[in-house]
């Protein structure tokens, strides 16, 4: 299975500062039957489930979606473990997240954003207009960069739709993040969706140290408890 690049939201989160279409969306209703949840997890670890969302023809806009939170939730503790704005920033998963688009803005420029869909990574080339941004396609799991190439990894459900797809394809993705960033480099991490025991343990405490976050449920009523930092030993 290759690297995914979107999750869906199956734990609700409030973000009372985000942009309405910029907050959480749910994905599934309270009416359906448990075999059409199921149905619609398998869906989530599909690369068809996202071809066809980018190519307009899902459930979600295809133009401009931010999975989880905006950029406004994300941008404190974000630069509290990210503080050089000349820090080499790879962002899995690209999409039509607007989230990095305001990244950008916000003084990270030096940026390489990858999405295993095509048509995922022409609707970041929109977004992105004449930003100067690295853009390609790409999977999770056999990343196309030089051992320490990064200095910082923002993750916004990439893991989470990875984790879906099976604890292999998450290990996988995991050692690659291990290869690719710095000693000292940091991943952030925003993930609703996957058991967060089964998300902490994907990062073995040889290589990396928790700074943010737990394996613990997460506290719905608080924003933070999403987000997850690792620094790279």
């Amino acid at each position: 299975l290759q690297g995914l690049s979107r999750p869906p939201p199956r734990e609700r989160v409030s973000f009372p500062n985000a942009a309405p279409h910029l907050r959480p969306q749910p994905a599934l209703s309270r009416r359906q039957c448990p075999e059409q949840l199921i149905s619609r997890c398998v869906a989530y670890g599909t690369k068809e489930y996202w071809d066809d969302m980018y190519r307009g023809e899902g459930e979600l806009p295809a133009e401009q979606f931010s999975w989880y939170c905006g950029w406004v939730d994300l941008a404190k503790r974000w630069e509290e473990f990210v503080p050089s704005r000349s820090a080499n920033v790879l962002v899995p998963g690209i999409g039509n997240d607007g989230c990095i688009v305001d990244l950008f803005d916000a003084g990270w420029q030096c940026i390489t954003a990858f999405d295993y869909s095509e048509d995922a990574v022409m609707r970041a080339r929109t977004l992105f207009g004449d930003r100067k941004v690295t853009l390609l396609c790409a999977d999770s799991c056999e990343l196309p960069f030089e051992t320490d190439s990064f200095d910082a990894v923002l993750d916004k459900g990439v893991l989470d739709a990875i984790g879906i797809a099976g604890t292999e394809s998450l290990h996988r993705a995991t050692l690659e993040l291990a290869r690719v960033v710095k000693p000292g480099g940091m991943v952030f991490c925003v993930s609703g969706a996957m058991k967060p025991s089964k998300l902490v343990e994907s990062f073995p405490s040889s290589s990396w140290e928790l700074l943010l976050g737990s394996s613990q449920w997460r506290d719905r009523s608080n924003p933070e408890s999403f987000m997850y930092a690792w620094r790279r030993l």
